[in-house]
């Protein structure tokens, strides 16, 4: 292993101005890994956190092209929720304890915002949207995704 520091350590205590590596791991008292930062095959920079179980709890990466996201699991280790950030737009999906998707809100590129309900199976029921214009959208649909109402 090799540490590289932009300075020699702090006589005094220490501390190093700088560490350069593509892996950190954090880990408790009993050598279970809590956390892991690091450079991801794609190029992606992530943060992964872990209970004292080793089971991830919280994922965070920024990826090549700039966006971020963010995953949160329950104590299983399932996704209930998520937060990403792109160019195309921003989002929040949350999951149910079988990991479908069963709300979700989001603002595409122009700011233009919708929230999205779906049934037990993940499959979409309503749709609340504002459009461009400020016109607001109503969308229901039935377990089988044709159109109840729409309006305007």
């Amino acid at each position: 292993m090799t540490i590289k520091s932009s300075q020699s350590a702090d006589p005094q205590g220490g501390i190093l101005d700088e560490v350069r590596a593509k892996k950190f791991v954090l880990v408790d008292d009993k050598d279970n890994m809590r956390a892991a930062l690091a450079m991801l095959p794609d190029g992606s920079a992530g943060l992964r956190l872990y209970d004292d179980q080793s089971t991830t709890r919280a994922f965070l990466a920024v990826l090549p092209d700039g966006s971020v996201g963010l995953r949160l699991y329950d104590v299983q280790g399932k996704q209930r929720a998520a937060l990403d950030v792109s160019p195309d737009g921003t989002g929040l999906s949350l999951y149910d304890a079988q990991g479908k998707p069963r709300a979700g809100l989001g603002l595409v590129a122009d700011g233009t915002p919708a929230l999205d309900l779906y049934d037990a199976q993940g499959k979409p029921r309503a749709v609340l949207a504002m459009l461009a214009d400020g016109t607001p959208g109503l969308r229901l649909y039935d377990a089988q995704g044709r159109a109840l109402f729409s309006a305007p």
